[in-house]
């Protein structure tokens, strides 16, 4: 059976004693005195004819009193197909203060239970939640309604469909009902008049969540954070979701998984009824990452790291520092030498570097200098060997780019190098620190001076890239294009 819950706040409109709304002076008074009535007499439930709603009569010695329940007579008429699968939770008032109290629906809630009971409703079923302050205190009411939501918070959960009526009670109970339910998926909110019978659905809760949404997620994308926008987006109805395939791809990219971020932005590709060059130009970009072209995916590396530097994610970012140092002293022994350094063919290019020079040979033959080259990998510590050998040899093609790449190795991956021993600290070295701003600057400079001597280098290879904060940067251009799409949705 399924399980459906609904929440009903109670108000002073809620029942009419012998066809007459009671003075809401006397209203606790009143109820409090027709409750203690109905635990000592016998009770029916009947139907005004005249006026269409359900109740209890009874009598006091020969007088016939009739109770009925206008509003809430309509609710029980729109959910009569549930109705016996359904748990009832009524919000009352129960102020403590004597003075205040003569409005409160404690005793309302009670003559209620008593009214579904007598119609079939098990009685554990039938459960009440006390307000025990003003009702009109919007901050108040807000703690209090979300401590109710919190202490059934898995029964709420699990529930098939959450009814909320709304419209009896206050408009601060409404209010606060609306704000601690919104973001509950089986929720549904209806509201119900006191003139008018049946329940009318009401949808903007659930845009309002929407658009909290899709505002979170616009912010998660404005920060380069597409893993967690993409994972909140997901939250939206199916129907809103449509940039998902384009988040999931450049979800997918940032975690340097190209082959799925190129299938996702395809999915997302052919679905695009106007193309625009911003989508034409990332799909060039995916394509090539995916097929590893060697130049794409040195610009790649740059923009990924200065992607993690202005979303201030240091720690990824000094991590990324010295795999880029890696790439460009192996790029630079590949121009400089007219080589390609794969283990594809067991670095045989490599090797010819050593075979076919022999003043190569014989320099590092010499003990303090010897590079194990027919045997071993070669790794950066070979490509700076290499490139110092270079750097002093006459007729070689670009001393220029060898002294910047060797500074640059100086500042970030020697012995002597105070980010060094910052990445080491990480943990993804030796260690268990974190990277703040203030650790890198200390170490070395601004994280945008860094940012900017990557690109220095890369220009000094012949790789064009956008600056830092360029309004070109790759980044920036399908932000500004994906945050308008989803502002339109």
């Amino acid at each position: 059976m399924a399980n459906r819950i609904l929440i009903y706040p109670l108000g002073n409109s809620d029942i009419l004693f012998n066809k007459n709304y009671i003075e809401r002076e006397n209203f606790r008074k009143v109820t409090e005195a027709i409750y203690n009535e109905l635990s000592n007499l016998k009770y029916e439930i009947f139907s005004d004819k005249t006026l269409h709603y359900n109740g209890l009569k009874y009598k006091v010695d020969s007088e016939e009193r009739a109770l009925l329940f206008p509003i809430f007579t309509s609710v029980i008429k729109s959910i009569k197909n549930y109705i016996k699968e359904m748990k009832f939770y009524f919000i009352y008032t129960d102020q403590k203060n004597i003075e205040e109290n003569k409005q409160d629906t404690l005793y309302l809630y009670e003559i209620v239970k008593k009214f579904l009971t007598k119609r079939g409703i098990e009685p554990e079923k039938v459960k009440g939640f006390p307000i025990t302050h003003n009702p009109t205190d919007l901050s108040i009411l807000y703690n209090t309604i979300s401590n109710f939501r919190l202490e059934r918070e898995d029964e709420f959960k699990n529930a098939n469909d959450i009814f909320i009526i709304l419209g009896p009670g206050t408009p601060q109970m409404t209010t606060n009902l609306i704000l601690n339910f919104m973001d509950f998926r089986n929720a549904r909110f209806y509201y119900i008049s006191r003139y008018k019978e049946g329940l009318k659905p009401i949808d903007f809760p659930y845009k309002v969540i929407s658009k909290e949404i899709k505002d979170s997620v616009l912010r998660l994308i404005d920060d380069f954070n597409y893993t967690a926008a993409n994972l909140l987006y997901k939250k939206l109805p199916d129907e809103e979701r449509k940039e998902i395939k384009l988040i999931e791809s450049l979800h997918h990219r940032t975690n340097f998984d190209f082959e799925r971020a190129y299938n996702s932005f395809i999915d997302y590709y052919n679905r695009c009824v106007d193309r625009e060059s911003v989508i034409e130009d990332l799909k060039d970009t995916l394509e090539k990452l995916k097929d590893k072209d060697e130049k794409e995916l040195k610009k790649e590396l740059y923009y990924e790291f200065v992607l993690r530097i202005r979303s201030e994610r240091y720690l990824e970012a000094v991590a990324m520092i010295f795999r880029f140092v890696e790439e460009i002293l192996m790029t630079t022994v590949e121009k400089e030498f007219n080589v390609k350094i794969t283990s594809k063919d067991d670095f045989e290019d490599f090797k010819k570097i050593f075979k076919e020079n022999k003043d190569l040979r014989e320099y590092f033959s010499n003990e303090k200098r010897k590079i194990n080259w027919e045997n071993k990998a070669p790794t950066r510590i070979t490509y700076v060997k290499l490139l110092r050998y270079l750097k002093n040899r006459e007729g070689v093609k670009d001393k220029n780019l060898i002294e910047k790449v060797l500074s640059f190795y100086e500042r970030y991956d020697n012995e002597e190098s105070a980010i060094l021993d910052l990445r080491n600290s990480t943990p993804f070295a030796h260690g268990f620190e974190g990277v703040s701003r203030e650790k890198l600057e200390k170490a070395y400079k601004s994280p945008e001076i860094i940012a900017e001597e990557f690109k220095e280098i890369m220009e000094a290879l012949g790789i064009k890239v956008e600056s830092y904060n360029s309004d070109k940067f790759p980044f920036v251009l399908i932000n500004n294009y994906l945050k308008e799409r989803i502002k339109k949705n």
